[in-house]
């Protein structure tokens, strides 16, 4: 068994260059009974703001794979061969798509989220690969054993939980001993204006989904994203900073996935009860249009966390 070892995360005025390996304890475990209040007060407000929301709403974002090298994540999961793959808050599915495309192998893949919705969408989207499927778990009490997965990721999902650190023991519980932890998430310490822009956006969204009921918290900074994980420890792991790519940030097809972004936002501002806030919304919606129009969009970076537990061969044969 490999000693823990204590690695450190870097802040945001370190290098870009600078990486680590972190290590986590099993010490931050959840309580054994976590209470389902603030599960069925999200979901409740989840399927009230859908009711009358666009067919669109699971692909109205720009998906993040379409913008941020996905190199380094290759690289970092390509030596990784699970037997048992979970995803937490799979969304449409997209990263889920991604992990079966960068394991060096892998037994079977489970996506989940909190919302029906979602999960109906994941199906469709995943129906074509093998050993993978979509299903219903709330994130902050999954309804699987101890140690029953060898590998579980979080990817671009902790900014929607109220309480991110109760998922990260919930994922830890779950996993074996040696298992892997991989967190991909988008952060706010944009450097150009195309992608300040994605920044804004996301902070945009944030507010509409929240004044309609749906808890979500703007993107973190690399603070948080230390904060989170930088006390925990692991037996080996890696931080990288994932950058945005290239290409066009005004490009013809990506403004009209903009757009379609906005004109999806509009009809949830429109239902809003509060006239002064739907004002304010519309204000913010109008000026994020501007600066798109002027400056273009960007996917803003991305961290990347991958980090193996205490214990077992430290997840690279996970079988």
């Amino acid at each position: 068994m490999r000693a823990a070892a204590r690695i450190r995360i870097p802040h945001s005025d370190d290098s870009a260059e600078s990486g680590g390996t972190v290590s986590w304890s099993h010490r931050h475990r959840p309580s054994p009974n976590p209470g389902r209040r603030q599960m069925v007060r999200q979901e409740r407000g989840r399927s009230a703001w859908r009711k009358g929301a666009s067919r669109r709403y699971y692909h109205v974002r720009p998906r993040r794979e379409k913008g941020v090298s996905m190199d380094i994540l290759t690289e970092r999961l390509a030596s990784l061969t699970p037997s048992r793959v979970l995803e937490i808050a799979t969304g449409s599915g997209g990263f889920a798509r991604r992990l079966a495309s960068c394991l060096g192998s892998y037994g079977d893949i489970l996506a989940t989220d909190s919302a029906s919705r979602a999960v109906e969408a994941a199906a469709r989207n995943l129906a074509d690969l093998r050993d993978v499927r979509a299903e219903l778990a709330d994130a902050n009490a999954l309804p699987f054993p101890d140690a029953a997965f060898d590998l579980v990721a979080i990817a671009n999902s902790l900014h929607h939980f109220e309480d991110p650190s109760r998922v990260i023991a919930e994922a830890l519980r779950v996993l074996t001993p040696g298992g892997a932890l991989v967190v991909f998430e988008m952060h706010r310490n944009a450097e150009t204006e195309p992608e300040r822009n994605h920044v804004r956006l996301h902070r945009f969204w944030a507010r509409v989904d929240t004044a309609g009921g749906v808890y979500h918290a703007e993107t973190f900074d690399e603070a948080r994203f230390h904060s989170l994980l930088g006390l925990l420890e692991f037996s080996e792991g890696s931080w990288d900073p994932v950058p945005s790519e290239g290409g066009d940030p005004k490009d013809p097809g990506l403004l009209a996935e903009i757009a379609g972004t906005f004109a999806a936002y509009r009809q949830k501002i429109a239902s809003i009860p509060s006239p002064d806030l739907r004002a304010r919304l519309e204000a913010e919606a109008r000026e994020a249009e501007v600066l798109v129009r002027e400056h273009g969009f960007r996917s803003a970076p991305s961290i990347l966390f991958v980090g193996h537990t205490t214990g077992g061969d430290g997840g690279r044969s996970c079988s």
